[in-house]
């Protein structure tokens, strides 16, 4: 242990550490908004590659349950990582009619 802090004393951080970006950013905070369920099925599914079974094993869950999860996951994602606000829907036009023209 001791090594190690005059190692790092002597050199400093380790170079050549990417910066984050903001997109990552994003997303991280987003999925730390989701429930611990979604959450780790999200990451399970999509970040480490595996199908909906091994998640199921892997979290104890059952599939339909994962399935479950992770449609209320993206839902969820994609709702707080929306580029633009949702618009808002623009009014009928109201149509006038005149007799007899």
């Amino acid at each position: 242990m001791r090594n190690a802090g005059v190692a790092w004393r002597r050199h400093g951080p380790p170079a050549g550490q990417p910066e984050l970006e903001p997109d990552h950013v994003a997303l991280i905070a987003a999925l730390a908004t989701l429930p611990q369920a979604q959450r780790v099925s999200i990451v399970l599914h999509h970040l480490a590659d595996l199908s909906v079974a091994q998640v199921a094993e892997e979290t104890g869950a059952s599939v339909s349950a994962v399935k479950q999860q992770l449609v209320r996951g993206r839902a969820a994602l994609a709702g707080l990582l929306e580029d633009d606000p949702p618009a808002q829907a623009p009014e009928p036009a109201l149509i006038h009619r005149t007799e007899g023209l």
